[in-house]
């Protein structure tokens, strides 16, 4: 168990190092038309469509994970390594936009975790509770369809 943990550890470091020292190329300027110099600071009005895409596809990545957690704990309650498995997914595509979500809308922020959380933690549990997980799953479900709603409309 020790070494799966040392193992995966290592891989997590390496993937975030590769990624901090990999860059977009928005640091080299490009020219255009009139033959100015146009920067990643001219470009920020289209940067802001590129960040709520980019939250949408990972919001759709949380909605998958907390499908997938559904779709077990319907078909295959007893599987306990699976479920708990799922939960730790559901987590770390959390993670990934946890900090903007809270930026963007520190309210529907607050109102995804309040069933997010106890979801994530239930489902890493020895001995999960099924049916509170369904009720949390379907909860989390609309709360970040209602927030992605509500983004594509600003």
């Amino acid at each position: 168990m020790n070494k799966v943990l040392y193992i995966t550890g290592t891989v997590l470091l390496l993937a975030a190092i590769l990624v901090g020292f990999t860059t977009s190329g928005n640091e080299q300027p490009s020219q255009t038309g009139d033959h100015q110099m146009e920067t990643e600071d001219t470009k920020a009005v289209g940067v802001v469509n590129e960040e709520e895409g980019n939250l949408v596809t990972h919001l759709d990545a949380v909605l998958t994970s907390v499908d997938e957690l559904k779709k077990v704990i319907e078909e295959t309650p007893d599987e306990l390594r699976a479920i708990n498995e799922k939960g730790e997914v559901i987590e770390k595509n959390w993670d990934e936009i946890e900090k903007q979500v809270e930026e963007m809308d520190s309210d529907a922020y607050a109102n995804i975790e309040r069933s997010l959380y106890p979801l994530m933690a239930e489902a890493q549990k020895e001995n999960p509770d099924i049916e509170k997980m369904k009720s949390l799953s379907e909860k989390v479900t609309e709360k970040i369809e209602d927030f992605k709603q509500q983004i594509s409309h600003q």
